[in-house]
């Protein structure tokens, strides 16, 4: 990842909210100076005026093109609250901050992971997408169209793990398509990469029995409790995503 400058490059103050970019990749986590700025500045204003921090940086995956990256590091203390409550409840149509304001209330580090996935496929399959779920709590799960098919390889669930809480699926049953979509060897590739992650072997083995037609869930603090799960994880998937794309020309 490569940060642009090393300053504030810009401020921006819309209506009731403040917006504070800064383009140091390490600003606002390592200059507490800012954020105890901002954050003094949510405690003490009234609830119709909020500030933000955000993190821009430029980042490139393999010999992709340059992409920027921004990460929200500074929100008011209610703000995923406040979003959810405007959105409904069943039926509501999510949208990506929806998801991450809440998975920011459950669990910050899980934020991270679940960011840096999202930006790993943003990245590393430039004509996929996200579909954040219509159900009564937001969810991710990556779109990527081969061929005819579009393919749904992963999901990121805020409830429904094996333990009740967030859930990180696997869905082989959505990349395979019963034939249509992923060649069997390549999910049989991408199903060997994953093998190794905790709980997933037992589950890997069984998808395969059923002809990939299954969906494991493994509880998604498994990726950042257990080391290297996020650089496993990320690999495979570009794998994936390169073979999907070289294979269907998209």
């Amino acid at each position: 990842m490569t940060p642009v400058v090393d300053e504030v490059v810009w401020a921006s103050e819309a209506r009731d909210f403040t917006t504070w970019l800064l383009a140091n990749a390490e600003a606002l986590s390592e200059a507490e100076e800012h954020r105890a700025a901002l954050e003094w500045l949510n405690e003490r204003t009234d609830e119709r005026t909020r500030f933000f921090g955000v993190r821009i940086e430029v980042v490139r995956i393999g010999t992709s093109p340059p992409a920027p990256l921004f990460t929200l590091v500074v929100q008011p203390n209610d703000w995923g609250k406040k979003v959810r409550a405007s959105a409904g409840t069943r039926g509501a149509k999510w949208t990506e901050d929806d998801f991450f304001s809440a998975l920011m209330d459950t669990d910050a580090r899980l934020a991270e992971a679940a960011r840096a996935l999202f930006d790993h496929s943003r990245i590393a399959a430039t004509n996929g997408w996200m579909y954040w779920g219509e159900g009564a709590r937001p969810s991710m799960t990556a779109q990527i169209p081969a061929g005819s098919q579009t393919l749904q390889p992963w999901s990121f669930y805020l409830t429904g793990g094996p333990n009740g809480g967030p859930g990180w699926a696997i869905n082989f049953e959505w990349i395979h398509k019963g034939g249509r979509g992923a060649d069997e060897s390549v999910v049989e590739q991408f199903a060997g990469r994953l093998a190794e992650l905790p709980g997933l072997a037992g589950q890997v083995e069984a998808a395969r029995a059923a002809g990939w037609r299954r969906r494991p869930t493994i509880p998604a603090r498994t990726l950042t409790a257990e080391p290297n799960a996020l650089k496993v994880v990320t690999k495979a998937l570009e794998e994936l995503y390169r073979t999907v794309q070289e294979r269907h020309d998209v």
